[in-house]
């Protein structure tokens, strides 16, 4: 009998135990089922999101700089052909980007701002032949560009609007992910009470190692898709916190720069600064993570900026705060306008110094003029105003040659300049008409 008896324990201890097996291994693969469908479901709408913000990213760079409206505004300038086959391009990248996107755009809001870009893209399109035409009637650069001047600041809140609309859907689905994580783990926890303590603590300890270690890699993989946007975006991105430091930086700031990444960490965001600015961007800074106000490309400031090798340029900063779960950081993009500035310079010179002899044309003589009189009505003077030609230029012209007459002029204007001193304004008026203007000419009481 104790033979039977202990042959019956010991085979209710082997099922016992193959019965806690059997329930640990269905307990575990039960787990390992929702979890894998969270993952599933995450992946799934990851992949999804990606394109979006993908697509975005695309029609950021074919709209921005060097994109579409750049080479419309070229075109404008210029009238050239490159830029006209260069536009319509871009505008070809554009559409078939938009059509990418359709695909994968659902709610009212992404559709709407879908609308708005696509009319923006036919808006550019209608009017690429007016450009044309008016270049060909030999029209202003200014009466053109007011002309054919596109609003696009509804395509910019457009895009803002898909990207927005896609972080709302990334929102939802990862209060959702972490519901199913919580009811899972809720699900661990009553298989504490379905299994000998030991034996689970100790699957569980390995069950669990094991997702950390696919914790980490997807860390680690989040963290290289992270980085691989921020290289993937059209421009500079440098991502720093409100002590100014810098934590995160892309490829194209690095070529902007100068700097490395490692490089990079380790200064601060004000040393990208003239020395002179540095004060007053400290108290904007801590200002802006207090009291912050988002600007988009559309609405950058212009500042100087220094490379690492104290070379300075100009560039357009976008600035935009970030909430993290450790702190609020600020991502800055960062656009060199440098050849932007050379060119507006040169057309400002263009429009209002004579091309020959370098002194101010007729329109900027006129202006100053008319400053003039208004200082002299405040402060009761008198303005001088001295006009001359030279005489007989004409037949310098017909006898010896415009180039010959040109040397004159030149030479004219050096010598009056010369006569006036740097306290008078010598202009150009003309031909061989010049002025000089002289202001504070006291006005005595009994004169």
């Amino acid at each position: 009998m104790s033979k039977v008896r202990l042959s019956t324990i010991n085979v209710a201890v082997i099922l016992g135990i193959v019965a806690s097996i059997i329930s640990l291994i269905a307990f575990i693969n039960t787990a390992i089922v929702r979890y894998d469908q969270v993952n599933a479901k995450w992946q799934e709408f990851n992949d999804k999101e990606a394109q979006i913000v993908k697509s975005a990213l695309k029609l950021n760079a074919y709209l921005g700089y060097g994109g579409m409206i750049h080479h419309f505004k070229n075109y404008v300038i210029r009238g050239d052909e490159y830029y006209l086959q260069s536009l319509e391009k871009q505008i070809k990248y554009v559409e078939l980007e938009l059509r990418e996107l359709s695909s994968y755009l659902k709610t009212k809001k992404e559709l709407e701002a879908l609308h708005v870009l696509e009319k923006m893209i036919k808006e550019y399109t209608r009017k690429i032949a007016s450009v044309g035409k008016m270049h060909d009637e030999m029209n202003k650069v200014s009466d053109i560009d007011k002309t054919v001047k596109v609003n696009d600041q509804y395509a910019i809140a457009a895009l803002e609007t898909i990207r927005s609309e896609s972080n709302k859907r990334s929102s939802k689905v990862r209060i959702r992910t972490n519901e199913l994580q919580q009811k899972s783990n809720d699900f661990l926890l009553f298989g504490w009470f379905l299994i000998f303590p030991i034996v689970l603590t100790g699957l569980l300890i390995i069950y669990y190692v094991r997702k950390i270690e696919v914790s980490n890699k997807s860390i680690a993989l989040t963290l290289l898709w992270a980085d691989n946007i921020l290289d993937a975006a059209p421009e500079a991105m440098i991502i720093c916190n409100v002590e100014g430091e810098i934590v995160r930086v892309n490829r194209l700031a690095s070529t902007l720069f100068g700097y490395s990444t490692k490089e990079f960490l380790k200064i601060n965001i004000d040393q990208l600064l003239p020395t002179k600015y540095i004060k007053n961007h400290e108290k904007f800074r801590r200002g802006f993570f207090e009291k912050s106000k988002n600007r988009k490309m559309a609405e950058a400031i212009r500042v100087q900026a220094i490379t690492k090798e104290g070379k300075g340029f100009f560039v357009e900063v976008g600035i935009n705060l970030a909430k993290t779960q450790e702190k609020d950081v600020v991502i800055a993009t960062v656009r060199d306008i440098t050849e932007r500035v050379k060119a507006e310079e040169k057309i400002y010179y263009q429009a209002n110094y004579d091309y020959l002899t370098k002194l101010p044309n007729r329109s900027q003589s006129l202006s100053r003029l008319e400053e003039l009189l208004d200082k002299a009505i405040i402060n009761n003077n008198k303005v001088a105003v001295i006009i001359l030609d030279l005489d007989d230029f004409k037949k310098i012209n017909d006898i010896l040659g415009h180039d010959f007459g040109d040397q004159l002029l030149v030479e004219a204007s050096k010598r009056i300049n010369k006569f006036a001193n740097n306290k008078n304004t010598v202009g150009r008026l003309g031909g061989d008409e010049f002025i000089i203007l002289h202001d504070s000419v006291f006005v005595s009481a009994t004169s």
